[in-house]
Protein backbone atom coordinates (compact mmCIF):
# COMPACT_ATOMS: atom_id res chain seq x y z
CA UNK A 1 0.00 0.00 0.00
CA UNK A 2 1.07 3.79 -0.42
CA UNK A 3 1.20 6.62 1.63
CA UNK A 4 -1.48 9.33 0.91
CA UNK A 5 -1.11 12.54 2.36
CA UNK A 6 -4.35 14.24 2.73
CA UNK A 7 -3.99 16.99 5.26
CA UNK A 8 -0.75 17.90 7.04
CA UNK A 9 -0.87 19.32 10.52
CA UNK A 10 1.19 22.37 10.70
CA UNK A 11 1.94 25.58 13.95
CA UNK A 12 1.28 28.73 12.46
CA UNK A 13 3.74 31.09 14.37
CA UNK A 14 5.31 34.47 14.30
CA UNK A 15 9.29 35.64 14.08
CA UNK A 16 12.57 33.83 15.03
CA UNK A 17 13.84 34.50 18.16
CA UNK A 18 17.63 33.56 19.06
CA UNK A 19 19.98 33.59 22.66
CA UNK A 20 23.10 34.24 23.12
CA UNK A 21 26.09 32.00 24.14
CA UNK A 22 27.34 31.85 27.88
CA UNK A 23 30.98 32.38 28.90
CA UNK A 24 33.74 29.48 30.08
CA UNK A 25 31.92 27.63 33.28
CA UNK A 26 33.15 24.22 34.70
CA UNK A 27 32.51 20.90 32.66
CA UNK A 28 28.73 19.61 33.21
CA UNK A 29 28.27 17.48 36.28
CA UNK A 30 25.54 14.59 36.60
CA UNK A 31 22.71 14.14 38.83
CA UNK A 32 19.09 11.93 38.82
CA UNK A 33 16.41 13.97 40.30
CA UNK A 34 12.98 13.62 38.96
CA UNK A 35 11.78 17.08 37.90
CA UNK A 36 8.30 17.93 36.02
CA UNK A 37 9.30 20.79 33.59
CA UNK A 38 8.75 21.38 30.50
CA UNK A 39 6.28 18.26 29.85
CA UNK A 40 5.65 17.06 25.89
CA UNK A 41 1.83 16.18 25.71
CA UNK A 42 -0.38 15.66 22.99
CA UNK A 43 -2.70 17.75 21.88
CA UNK A 44 -6.07 17.76 20.37
CA UNK A 45 -6.00 20.63 18.41
CA UNK A 46 -3.34 22.04 15.89
CA UNK A 47 -3.81 24.67 12.86
CA UNK A 48 -4.37 22.84 9.10
CA UNK A 49 -2.19 24.25 6.71
CA UNK A 50 -3.16 24.23 2.48
CA UNK A 51 -2.77 21.00 1.08
CA UNK A 52 0.31 20.89 -0.59
CA UNK A 53 -0.23 17.39 -2.88
CA UNK A 54 -0.94 14.05 -2.42
CA UNK A 55 1.18 12.07 -3.73
CA UNK A 56 1.48 8.57 -3.15
CA UNK A 57 4.01 7.47 -0.23
CA UNK A 58 6.67 4.54 0.30
CA UNK A 59 5.63 1.71 1.76
CA UNK A 60 5.46 2.86 6.06
CA UNK A 61 8.45 0.25 7.61
CA UNK A 62 6.13 -1.31 9.90
CA UNK A 63 3.00 -2.41 8.22
CA UNK A 64 2.97 -6.31 9.13
CA UNK A 65 4.51 -8.54 6.56
CA UNK A 66 1.71 -10.43 4.36
CA UNK A 67 -0.16 -12.42 6.53
CA UNK A 68 0.66 -11.12 9.65
CA UNK A 69 -1.19 -8.96 12.34
CA UNK A 70 1.98 -7.40 13.75
CA UNK A 71 5.55 -6.68 12.33
CA UNK A 72 7.85 -8.93 13.47
CA UNK A 73 9.17 -7.68 17.23
CA UNK A 74 5.84 -6.94 18.14
CA UNK A 75 2.79 -8.65 19.58
CA UNK A 76 -0.98 -8.51 19.17
CA UNK A 77 -2.58 -7.03 22.38
CA UNK A 78 -5.76 -9.29 23.38
CA UNK A 79 -8.56 -6.38 22.83
CA UNK A 80 -10.06 -5.60 19.59
CA UNK A 81 -11.26 -2.32 19.35
CA UNK A 82 -14.05 -2.90 16.41
CA UNK A 83 -15.27 -5.67 14.09
CA UNK A 84 -17.23 -5.87 11.29
CA UNK A 85 -18.57 -9.19 8.98
CA UNK A 86 -21.99 -6.64 7.49
CA UNK A 87 -23.76 -10.48 8.48
CA UNK A 88 -27.04 -8.89 8.87
CA UNK A 89 -25.59 -5.69 10.58
CA UNK A 90 -22.91 -2.62 9.64
CA UNK A 91 -25.48 -0.68 8.01
CA UNK A 92 -24.31 2.24 10.39
CA UNK A 93 -20.70 1.68 8.62
CA UNK A 94 -21.99 2.48 4.45
CA UNK A 95 -20.91 5.72 3.13
CA UNK A 96 -21.85 6.96 0.18
CA UNK A 97 -23.58 4.62 -2.80
CA UNK A 98 -22.58 1.27 -0.47
CA UNK A 99 -24.98 -1.51 0.29
CA UNK A 100 -24.67 -4.54 2.22
CA UNK A 101 -24.80 -7.82 -0.20
CA UNK A 102 -25.51 -11.47 0.74
CA UNK A 103 -25.30 -15.02 -0.56
CA UNK A 104 -24.90 -18.12 1.38
CA UNK A 105 -21.49 -17.48 3.10
CA UNK A 106 -22.91 -14.08 4.82
CA UNK A 107 -22.63 -10.49 3.82
CA UNK A 108 -20.04 -7.35 3.27
CA UNK A 109 -20.19 -4.21 2.00
CA UNK A 110 -20.34 -3.59 -1.96
CA UNK A 111 -19.83 -0.09 -4.16
CA UNK A 112 -19.97 0.68 -7.79
CA UNK A 113 -18.48 3.87 -8.92
CA UNK A 114 -17.75 6.48 -10.13
CA UNK A 115 -16.27 8.54 -7.06
CA UNK A 116 -16.15 12.16 -7.24
CA UNK A 117 -13.65 14.22 -7.37
CA UNK A 118 -11.76 14.79 -4.09
CA UNK A 119 -13.13 11.58 -3.07
CA UNK A 120 -16.44 9.61 -2.09
CA UNK A 121 -16.50 8.14 1.51
CA UNK A 122 -17.89 5.33 0.97
CA UNK A 123 -17.29 3.41 4.70
CA UNK A 124 -17.05 4.70 8.17
CA UNK A 125 -16.02 2.81 11.46
CA UNK A 126 -18.30 4.25 14.34
CA UNK A 127 -16.10 6.01 17.08
CA UNK A 128 -13.24 3.66 17.67
CA UNK A 129 -11.62 3.68 21.30
CA UNK A 130 -7.99 3.99 21.57
CA UNK A 131 -7.59 2.35 25.24
CA UNK A 132 -3.06 2.48 25.09
CA UNK A 133 0.07 3.85 23.55
CA UNK A 134 0.24 1.00 21.08
CA UNK A 135 0.66 0.88 17.37
CA UNK A 136 -3.12 0.63 15.57
CA UNK A 137 -4.01 -1.53 12.82
CA UNK A 138 -7.01 -1.91 10.48
CA UNK A 139 -7.47 -5.68 9.38
CA UNK A 140 -9.69 -5.83 6.06
CA UNK A 141 -10.50 -8.20 3.49
CA UNK A 142 -11.05 -6.51 -0.46
CA UNK A 143 -11.92 -7.70 -3.62
CA UNK A 144 -12.84 -5.77 -6.91
CA UNK A 145 -11.50 -4.36 -10.28
CA UNK A 146 -10.74 -0.40 -9.04
CA UNK A 147 -7.63 0.79 -10.47
CA UNK A 148 -4.57 2.43 -8.88
CA UNK A 149 -5.10 5.46 -6.50
CA UNK A 150 -8.92 4.58 -6.36
CA UNK A 151 -9.55 3.01 -3.09
CA UNK A 152 -7.97 4.63 0.27
CA UNK A 153 -7.98 4.14 3.89
CA UNK A 154 -7.71 7.30 6.17
CA UNK A 155 -8.31 8.40 9.79
CA UNK A 156 -10.67 11.34 10.82
CA UNK A 157 -7.50 13.10 12.34
CA UNK A 158 -6.14 13.79 9.05
CA UNK A 159 -2.45 12.64 9.63
CA UNK A 160 -2.91 10.98 5.52
CA UNK A 161 -4.27 7.15 4.42
CA UNK A 162 -2.91 4.94 2.07
CA UNK A 163 -4.18 3.58 -1.28
CA UNK A 164 -4.99 0.29 -1.32
CA UNK A 165 -2.92 -1.33 -4.42
CA UNK A 166 -5.43 -3.05 -7.06
CA UNK A 167 -5.61 -6.94 -7.71
CA UNK A 168 -3.26 -6.89 -9.85
CA UNK A 169 -0.44 -5.59 -8.09
CA UNK A 170 -1.16 -7.30 -4.61
CA UNK A 171 1.33 -8.97 -3.02
CA UNK A 172 0.64 -11.92 -4.45
CA UNK A 173 -1.51 -10.39 -7.47
CA UNK A 174 -5.03 -11.75 -7.33
CA UNK A 175 -7.77 -11.96 -9.68
CA UNK A 176 -10.24 -9.40 -9.10
CA UNK A 177 -12.88 -11.50 -8.38
CA UNK A 178 -10.75 -13.19 -5.13
CA UNK A 179 -10.56 -11.72 -1.63
CA UNK A 180 -7.50 -10.73 -0.16
CA UNK A 181 -6.68 -9.32 3.14
CA UNK A 182 -5.21 -6.11 3.59
CA UNK A 183 -3.49 -4.81 7.10
CA UNK A 184 -2.51 -1.12 7.38
CA UNK A 185 -0.72 0.91 10.20
CA UNK A 186 -2.97 3.73 11.35
CA UNK A 187 -1.08 5.07 14.41
CA UNK A 188 -0.19 8.07 13.22
CA UNK A 189 -3.95 8.98 12.64
CA UNK A 190 -4.63 7.71 15.87
CA UNK A 191 -1.84 10.05 18.03
CA UNK A 192 -3.33 13.05 16.23
CA UNK A 193 -6.36 13.01 18.89
CA UNK A 194 -4.17 12.66 21.58
CA UNK A 195 -5.84 9.03 22.28
CA UNK A 196 -9.05 10.95 22.72
CA UNK A 197 -12.21 8.46 21.87
CA UNK A 198 -12.58 10.39 18.55
CA UNK A 199 -11.07 8.12 15.64
CA UNK A 200 -12.47 6.62 13.09
CA UNK A 201 -11.38 4.65 10.03
CA UNK A 202 -12.61 5.83 6.52
CA UNK A 203 -12.44 4.72 3.12
CA UNK A 204 -12.79 6.58 0.56
CA UNK A 205 -13.00 6.71 -3.35
CA UNK A 206 -11.32 8.53 -5.73
CA UNK A 207 -12.27 7.16 -8.96
CA UNK A 208 -14.20 8.26 -12.08
CA UNK A 209 -15.21 4.84 -13.44
CA UNK A 210 -17.68 2.08 -12.93
CA UNK A 211 -15.80 -0.13 -11.27
CA UNK A 212 -16.35 -2.23 -7.77
CA UNK A 213 -15.12 -2.63 -4.46
CA UNK A 214 -16.18 -4.91 -1.90
CA UNK A 215 -15.11 -4.91 1.84
CA UNK A 216 -15.67 -7.61 4.43
CA UNK A 217 -14.36 -8.85 8.20
CA UNK A 218 -12.78 -5.42 9.14
CA UNK A 219 -10.92 -5.49 12.44
CA UNK A 220 -9.45 -2.80 14.37
CA UNK A 221 -6.56 -3.97 16.76
CA UNK A 222 -3.35 -2.96 18.42
CA UNK A 223 0.32 -4.17 18.59
CA UNK A 224 2.74 -3.35 21.22
CA UNK A 225 5.71 -0.78 19.86
CA UNK A 226 8.62 -2.31 17.70
CA UNK A 227 11.13 -1.30 19.48
CA UNK A 228 12.83 1.64 17.64
CA UNK A 229 16.76 1.25 15.89
CA UNK A 230 16.96 4.70 14.59
CA UNK A 231 18.20 7.22 17.00
CA UNK A 232 15.87 10.30 16.35
CA UNK A 233 12.57 8.31 15.16
CA UNK A 234 9.53 8.96 17.81
CA UNK A 235 6.99 7.87 16.03
CA UNK A 236 7.91 4.16 15.57
CA UNK A 237 8.89 4.37 11.76
CA UNK A 238 12.14 4.13 11.50
CA UNK A 239 12.81 7.39 10.05
CA UNK A 240 14.71 10.13 12.36
CA UNK A 241 12.18 13.01 13.14
CA UNK A 242 12.99 16.36 12.55
CA UNK A 243 12.42 18.65 15.68
CA UNK A 244 11.60 21.82 16.27
CA UNK A 245 10.87 24.42 18.85
CA UNK A 246 8.78 27.25 18.44
CA UNK A 247 9.35 30.85 19.63
CA UNK A 248 5.92 30.70 21.55
CA UNK A 249 6.99 27.08 23.34
CA UNK A 250 5.48 24.73 21.13
CA UNK A 251 7.60 21.23 20.48
CA UNK A 252 6.97 20.28 16.94
CA UNK A 253 7.68 17.07 15.32
CA UNK A 254 8.32 16.87 11.61
CA UNK A 255 8.46 12.73 10.68
CA UNK A 256 11.17 11.58 8.15
CA UNK A 257 10.57 9.85 4.77
CA UNK A 258 12.53 8.89 1.98
CA UNK A 259 10.04 11.59 -0.55
CA UNK A 260 7.93 14.56 0.82
CA UNK A 261 8.02 15.14 4.26
CA UNK A 262 4.12 15.92 5.20
CA UNK A 263 3.18 14.37 8.68
CA UNK A 264 3.80 17.04 11.14
CA UNK A 265 2.64 16.81 14.68
CA UNK A 266 3.14 19.10 18.28
CA UNK A 267 4.57 17.10 20.45
CA UNK A 268 4.28 19.42 23.53
CA UNK A 269 4.03 23.31 24.95
CA UNK A 270 5.73 25.23 27.80
CA UNK A 271 9.12 24.60 25.68
CA UNK A 272 10.78 28.41 25.84
CA UNK A 273 12.61 27.62 28.75
CA UNK A 274 14.65 25.41 26.75
CA UNK A 275 18.04 26.09 24.70
CA UNK A 276 19.09 22.89 22.95
CA UNK A 277 16.99 19.40 22.10
CA UNK A 278 18.80 16.46 20.69
CA UNK A 279 18.45 12.59 20.53
CA UNK A 280 21.49 9.95 21.37
CA UNK A 281 18.81 7.61 21.02
CA UNK A 282 17.51 4.94 23.43
CA UNK A 283 19.12 5.99 27.05
CA UNK A 284 17.58 3.47 29.12
CA UNK A 285 17.77 0.25 27.08
CA UNK A 286 13.91 -0.02 26.75
CA UNK A 287 14.24 -0.15 22.93
CA UNK A 288 12.70 3.30 22.38
CA UNK A 289 14.34 6.66 21.33
CA UNK A 290 14.59 9.24 24.04
CA UNK A 291 14.28 12.86 23.74
CA UNK A 292 17.27 15.17 25.42
CA UNK A 293 16.97 18.81 26.00
CA UNK A 294 18.36 21.51 28.15
CA UNK A 295 17.29 23.87 29.75
CA UNK A 296 18.44 28.15 30.07
CA UNK A 297 19.41 27.05 34.22
CA UNK A 298 21.72 24.75 32.68
CA UNK A 299 19.96 21.53 33.39
CA UNK A 300 20.26 18.36 31.37
CA UNK A 301 16.76 15.98 31.28
CA UNK A 302 15.81 13.21 29.44
CA UNK A 303 12.47 12.36 28.45
CA UNK A 304 11.66 8.70 27.44
CA UNK A 305 10.05 7.71 24.51
CA UNK A 306 7.38 5.28 24.31
CA UNK A 307 7.74 4.61 20.43
CA UNK A 308 4.36 6.47 19.47
CA UNK A 309 5.12 9.68 19.78
CA UNK A 310 4.65 9.73 23.62
CA UNK A 311 7.40 10.74 26.52
CA UNK A 312 7.58 9.98 30.08
CA UNK A 313 8.27 13.13 32.54
CA UNK A 314 11.64 14.02 32.57
CA UNK A 315 14.31 12.98 34.73
CA UNK A 316 17.06 15.63 34.86
CA UNK A 317 21.27 13.77 34.22
CA UNK A 318 22.80 16.27 34.33
CA UNK A 319 23.57 20.28 35.20
CA UNK A 320 26.25 22.79 34.45
CA UNK A 321 25.70 22.50 30.73
CA UNK A 322 25.39 25.84 29.64
CA UNK A 323 28.93 25.98 29.54
CA UNK A 324 28.96 23.60 26.37
CA UNK A 325 27.72 25.82 23.33
CA UNK A 326 27.37 23.00 20.96
CA UNK A 327 26.25 19.54 21.65
CA UNK A 328 26.64 16.64 19.52
CA UNK A 329 24.93 12.95 19.52
CA UNK A 330 27.51 10.97 17.71
CA UNK A 331 26.40 7.37 18.17
CA UNK A 332 28.29 4.49 19.91
CA UNK A 333 31.98 5.47 19.29
CA UNK A 334 33.64 3.97 22.41
CA UNK A 335 31.71 0.38 21.50
CA UNK A 336 30.62 -0.63 24.85
CA UNK A 337 26.84 -0.82 23.14
CA UNK A 338 25.14 2.11 25.17
CA UNK A 339 24.81 6.43 22.75
CA UNK A 340 27.53 8.49 23.50
CA UNK A 341 27.90 12.53 22.82
CA UNK A 342 29.88 14.82 21.87
CA UNK A 343 30.19 18.40 23.97
CA UNK A 344 32.26 21.72 22.74
CA UNK A 345 32.92 23.64 25.96
CA UNK A 346 33.58 27.66 25.63
CA UNK A 347 37.35 27.37 25.37
CA UNK A 348 36.90 24.81 22.56
CA UNK A 349 37.76 22.28 24.01
CA UNK A 350 35.79 19.01 22.33
CA UNK A 351 34.47 16.89 25.65
CA UNK A 352 32.61 13.38 25.18
CA UNK A 353 30.24 11.94 27.61
CA UNK A 354 28.43 8.45 27.46
CA UNK A 355 25.54 7.17 28.84
CA UNK A 356 25.56 4.23 31.12
CA UNK A 357 23.27 1.40 31.70
CA UNK A 358 21.11 2.79 34.48
CA UNK A 359 20.15 5.78 32.04
CA UNK A 360 22.80 8.09 33.65
CA UNK A 361 25.86 10.06 31.77
CA UNK A 362 29.07 10.26 32.75
CA UNK A 363 32.18 11.60 31.14
CA UNK A 364 34.12 14.87 30.27
CA UNK A 365 37.28 13.78 29.06
CA UNK A 366 38.71 16.78 26.74
CA UNK A 367 39.12 14.43 23.28
CA UNK A 368 39.63 17.48 20.85
CA UNK A 369 40.54 21.33 21.15
CA UNK A 370 40.90 24.59 19.07
CA UNK A 371 37.26 23.93 17.39
CA UNK A 372 35.95 27.15 18.34
CA UNK A 373 36.22 28.25 14.71
CA UNK A 374 33.21 26.53 13.58
CA UNK A 375 29.93 27.88 13.98
CA UNK A 376 28.38 24.50 13.87
CA UNK A 377 28.92 20.76 14.47
CA UNK A 378 27.10 17.79 13.60
CA UNK A 379 27.80 14.41 13.82
CA UNK A 380 26.63 11.93 10.95
CA UNK A 381 26.49 8.51 12.33
CA UNK A 382 26.55 5.37 9.35
CA UNK A 383 24.16 2.60 10.18
CA UNK A 384 24.02 1.11 6.80
CA UNK A 385 26.32 -1.94 7.43
CA UNK A 386 29.63 -0.45 6.19
CA UNK A 387 31.11 0.02 9.35
CA UNK A 388 31.74 3.50 8.53
CA UNK A 389 33.44 5.46 11.73
CA UNK A 390 31.31 8.71 12.71
CA UNK A 391 32.16 11.84 11.65
CA UNK A 392 31.76 15.07 12.19
CA UNK A 393 30.95 17.96 9.74
CA UNK A 394 32.04 21.43 10.92
CA UNK A 395 30.77 24.32 9.37
CA UNK A 396 33.18 27.85 9.32
CA UNK A 397 32.02 31.14 8.96
CA UNK A 398 32.66 31.42 5.36
CA UNK A 399 29.98 28.32 5.02
CA UNK A 400 32.20 26.30 3.98
CA UNK A 401 31.64 22.61 5.79
CA UNK A 402 34.84 20.26 6.85
CA UNK A 403 34.37 16.63 7.89
CA UNK A 404 36.51 14.99 10.49
CA UNK A 405 36.27 11.10 11.74
CA UNK A 406 35.67 10.16 15.34
CA UNK A 407 38.18 7.14 16.79
CA UNK A 408 37.21 4.80 19.19
CA UNK A 409 38.63 6.97 22.24
CA UNK A 410 36.37 10.13 20.72
CA UNK A 411 39.19 11.86 19.36
CA UNK A 412 39.09 13.17 15.72
CA UNK A 413 41.39 12.43 13.04
CA UNK A 414 42.49 14.20 9.83
CA UNK A 415 42.97 17.90 8.96
CA UNK A 416 39.46 18.53 7.73
CA UNK A 417 37.99 16.98 4.36
CA UNK A 418 35.52 19.89 2.46
CA UNK A 419 32.76 18.05 1.69
CA UNK A 420 30.35 21.47 0.94
CA UNK A 421 30.55 25.32 0.64
CA UNK A 422 27.64 28.06 0.94
CA UNK A 423 26.21 26.58 4.58
CA UNK A 424 25.39 29.58 5.52
CA UNK A 425 22.08 28.56 7.46
CA UNK A 426 20.80 30.29 10.71
CA UNK A 427 20.67 26.40 12.47
CA UNK A 428 22.56 23.24 11.03
CA UNK A 429 22.43 19.94 12.85
CA UNK A 430 21.66 16.47 12.36
CA UNK A 431 18.23 14.75 13.63
CA UNK A 432 19.63 11.69 12.24
CA UNK A 433 18.53 8.92 9.35
CA UNK A 434 15.68 11.33 8.06
CA UNK A 435 15.02 9.17 4.95
CA UNK A 436 16.21 5.48 5.85
CA UNK A 437 19.24 4.82 4.32
CA UNK A 438 20.99 3.84 6.96
CA UNK A 439 23.18 7.35 6.98
CA UNK A 440 22.47 10.32 9.28
CA UNK A 441 21.06 13.50 6.88
CA UNK A 442 21.72 17.28 8.22
CA UNK A 443 18.64 19.79 8.95
CA UNK A 444 19.14 23.55 8.41
CA UNK A 445 16.33 26.21 8.63
CA UNK A 446 17.15 29.91 6.58
CA UNK A 447 16.18 33.46 7.90
CA UNK A 448 13.35 33.02 5.00
CA UNK A 449 11.75 30.65 6.96
CA UNK A 450 12.43 27.54 5.13
CA UNK A 451 13.55 24.30 6.83
CA UNK A 452 15.16 21.77 4.38
CA UNK A 453 16.67 18.08 5.61
CA UNK A 454 20.05 17.24 3.13
CA UNK A 455 20.30 13.34 3.09
CA UNK A 456 24.01 12.00 2.82
CA UNK A 457 25.42 9.30 0.64
CA UNK A 458 28.93 8.50 2.13
CA UNK A 459 31.37 11.14 3.32
CA UNK A 460 31.14 14.14 1.72
CA UNK A 461 28.28 12.58 -0.77
CA UNK A 462 24.87 14.31 -0.88
CA UNK A 463 21.72 13.24 -2.38
CA UNK A 464 18.75 15.92 -3.19
CA UNK A 465 17.46 17.78 -0.55
CA UNK A 466 14.25 17.03 0.72
CA UNK A 467 12.05 20.48 1.71
CA UNK A 468 9.88 20.53 4.86
CA UNK A 469 6.39 21.86 4.22
CA UNK A 470 5.80 25.90 5.13
CA UNK A 471 8.07 29.03 5.36
CA UNK A 472 7.70 29.44 8.92
CA UNK A 473 10.31 27.81 10.26
CA UNK A 474 12.52 30.69 10.82
CA UNK A 475 10.54 31.11 13.98
CA UNK A 476 12.07 28.13 15.66
CA UNK A 477 14.34 29.20 18.23
CA UNK A 478 15.85 25.42 18.22
CA UNK A 479 16.12 22.73 15.93
CA UNK A 480 17.04 18.99 16.38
Amino acid sequence: MKHLTTRMRTVAVAAVLTTAASGAVAAPSFAVVPTPLPRPERLSEMPSAPDEGSDPRLEWGVNPAPGQDCPTGSTKLAQTLATEKFDGTGKTWLGTGSTVQTDAQGGWAHHVGPGATGGTKILQTPTVITPGKARMYVKFDVRGDFGEKDLSVSSNNGAGGWFVKPADKATPAVPTTQWRTERIDLTDGANEGTWKNDLLVQWFRDGKDATTVDLDNIEIYQCTPKPVGERGDFNGDGFADAKFVMNDGQLVFVAGTPTKPVSIWRGGTGWTATNWIGSVGDTDGDGFTDLMARGKDGTMRVYRGDGVRGFSNAMKVGYGWNGMDIIIPVGDVNGDTHPDLIARDAKGNMRLYTYLPDGTMTGGTIVGNGWQGYRQIVGIITRNGSKAPTRLYGVLPGGEMKSFTVTSTGRMTGWGKSVGTGWKFSQIVSSGDFDGDGLDDVLATDTAGNAFVFPTNGDGVWKGRLKIPGTYWNAATLIG
